[in-house]
């Protein structure tokens, strides 16, 4: 069947396509007049599908220049399939069943760049919780699911990553070098799970573990993060105990060889 087979073509779609293939090479955005000339789309079509992807999340415009730029919702989408639904399927209960014991928001990511992105999260039953949106990014450097995942990284893939972050500060907790930055990567490797001590966001915590495959690789990270002034920090080690044996089940149903953790630092 050829591609072009008029009985088969859906031009909306095609053209949705290319607009946000379009969209992915411009990071400063263009407006629907840019877009229809640049394809060669009728203007209408453009403004048609521009809005309805402004609608369902994946395009954002600017309010004064009018140019549409891509959202984090394809990402997401990417990054879940990466994932694969088996791994979602399986994680969705473990961080339904951590909300419900901690009761603070709990959330999958993966790294992605210098970065870690939110692929799924489960809010917290508190009146008052840190909300994290699917798409939501932060710097490695100061998230405890990007230490985390980095802990778990062979020396070569961790070095060729350490080699490309910009240790920036936001507060007086924030690790700002990569000499101390190792030094914790190392500590969370010991203990078996990453602490965010209010390095980005103050008074926030946030607690994480990794999910590995079979080959002790960090596929993405499993965390639980809410106000500091609920959780005094003694409660920490049990915290990361309870994160541990849950998320050792996803690990260990892709094949992972669970071994036993110290809960508490060195």
């Amino acid at each position: 069947m050829a591609e072009n087979d008029d009985n088969f073509s859906v031009p909306g779609l095609s053209r949705g396509i290319r607009i946000m293939e379009l969209l992915a090479q411009r990071s400063d955005g263009l407006n629907q007049t840019e877009i229809a000339h640049a394809l060669g789309i009728p203007f209408a079509s453009v403004s048609r599908i521009t809005l309805q992807l402004e609608e369902m999340g994946y395009l954002r415009r600017d309010p004064e220049s009018k140019a549409f730029r891509l959202t984090m919702k394809m990402m997401v989408v990417g990054q879940r399939a990466m994932l694969g639904a088996d791994m979602l399927e399986l994680a969705i209960p473990v961080m339904r069943q951590l909300r419900d014991e901690l009761h603070d928001t709990v959330a999958l990511g993966v790294i992605q760049g210098t970065n870690v992105v939110v692929v799924e999260s489960v809010p917290g039953t508190h009146p008052f919780i840190f909300t994290l949106n699917p798409g939501f990014t932060g710097q490695i450097h100061v998230t405890a699911p990007g230490k985390a995942i980095l802990a778990w990284y062979d020396d070569a893939r961790r070095d060729a990553l350490l080699a490309r972050m910009k240790f920036k500060r936001y507060n007086a907790r924030t690790i700002t070098s990569r000499t101390a930055f190792v030094k914790e990567l190392e500590l969370t490797r010991r203990r078996g799970w990453a602490l965010d001590n209010a390095e980005e966001y103050d008074g926030v915590y946030c607690i994480a573990v990794p999910i590995l495959d079979r080959t002790d690789f960090p596929l993405a990270a499993i965390w639980v993060t809410g106000p500091m002034n609920r959780v005094p920090s003694s409660r920490y080690p049990a915290i990361a105990a309870r994160l541990n044996s849950l998320v050792g089940t996803i690990s260990s149903a892709l094949g992972h060889q669970t071994e036993a953790r110290d809960s508490h630092p060195s």
